[in-house]
């Protein structure tokens, strides 16, 4: 029996189980109201433990000439989440990731597909601060 998620079940899995919207939508520093379109990557925050780097998280729409998505297959987005932390101290969540099922990936992507594409670079996903 295959189960098939509808695109709210996705959007619970996507949101209430890992939050991607959390840190891949840009939020007010002060309030951490969201400010920019969903998952359109946001601009940057200073590494805790340490202050010399900035992470910016990724777009991850599927607009093909800035999204994550507009470049990555269904296969490609589950292999990648498979090989786990790639920038050493990423706050990316990788490890919990590496250990979901596929099914479960596969509907983060699915769900991930039908959010509207936004174009909008926020440059490389880690730097060293200004």
């Amino acid at each position: 029996v295959q189960l098939v998620l509808e695109r709210d079940e996705r959007l619970d899995l996507a949101e209430a189980a890992v939050h991607c919207g959390s840190c891949h939508t840009e939020r007010n520093e002060m309030t951490g109201a969201f400010t920019g379109p969903p998952y359109g990557g946001a601009t940057e925050f200073t590494e805790v433990s340490d202050p010399g780097h900035v992470w910016a998280p990724p777009n991850i729409t599927s607009d093909p000439e800035t999204g994550r998505l507009g470049r990555m297959g269904e296969v490609d987005f589950v292999a990648r989440f498979r090989a786990g932390r790639l920038l050493p101290g990423s706050p990316m969540p990788w490890q919990g990731f590496q250990r979901m099922p596929d099914e479960d990936l596969r509907a983060i992507y699915r769900f991930l597909k039908t959010v509207p594409a936004v174009r909008r670079d926020v440059g490389p996903p880690v730097r060293d601060a200004k």
